[in-house]
């Protein structure tokens, strides 16, 4: 099996519970999120790098109880993409459309190739804990849609029963209606859902200071393995240093 699957829908997943990663070549996250704006393009692309490498990390942290996958944008940095993940996480590109387009696409792909459970997340919530993402596994024993709310509105974790494509139309992905127009899709198709614990994305100035200060909590108590984000937390510091203080 080829790490990079440039098409088709490729071979069956291993396992029942797919986690699927959307993921951003660097300086194409870093342009989107306008931090660059605020800390200079370098700082940006280095911090979105670190987000990637430790989303990967945490990903790989996830088997086996999980299959995960990174779900890559653009298509021709795909490569870019997995020489910053590594080696041994697969790699799926998102292909053309808007972001509820992409998203339904790798969901499908995720279903049709064997997963019985599928959960997206994306990078923008680098320190997001693993047992966040499998206790969404679990709830969706029992209800169709879990979702992740974040503190600016968003929704940082979608996870699915079943098939659901009508759930992705009409919902701005990543703005701070997210979690709103997404519940609007849920309760019009009639389907259980619940929600995960409050999380903080990194989506500007504001969700940057958020990370750092949680990273600073975790510094000072006990990490598990692979959890001391120590290049995260470096990307972080300087990213915060140049973006200066909270405005009062």
């Amino acid at each position: 099996m080829e790490r990079i699957i440039l098409g088709g829908e490729g071979p069956a997943l291993a396992g029942r519970r797919a986690l699927l990663c959307f993921m951003e070549q660097p300086q194409a996250a870093s342009e989107r999120r306008g931090l660059a704006v605020h800390i200079g393009a370098p700082a940006a692309i280095r911090l979105q790098r670190a987000f990637l490498e430790t989303m990967a990390g945490m990903l790989l942290r996830s088997r086996p109880l999980l299959t995960p996958v990174g779900v890559g944008t653009p298509d021709a940095g795909l490569r870019t993409i997995g020489e910053i993940a590594g080696p041994r996480l697969p790699l799926w590109p998102q292909g053309e459309g808007t972001r509820s387009e992409r998203m339904a696409r790798a969901a499908a792909r995720a279903f049709s190739g064997g997963a019985e459970r599928v959960l997206i997340v994306g990078t923008d919530t680098p320190d997001l804990p693993l047992g966040h993402c499998l206790g969404a596994a679990r709830r969706l024993d029992r209800e169709d849609v879990v979702l992740g709310p974040s503190r600016d509105g968003g929704c940082y974790l979608i996870g699915l029963r079943r098939p659901a494509p009508g759930l992705f139309r009409g919902v701005d992905w990543g703005g701070v209606r997210t979690l709103q127009q997404a519940m609007t899709r849920v309760r019009a198709a009639g389907l259980r859902s619940s929600y995960l614990p409050v999380w903080s994305s990194v989506r500007g100035p504001e969700g940057l200071r958020q990370l750092r200060a949680r990273l600073e909590r975790a510094a000072g108590g006990s990490s598990g393995p692979g959890e001391t984000y120590e290049g995260l937390r470096a990307a972080v510091e300087e990213a915060a240093a140049l973006l200066g203080p909270s405005p009062l």
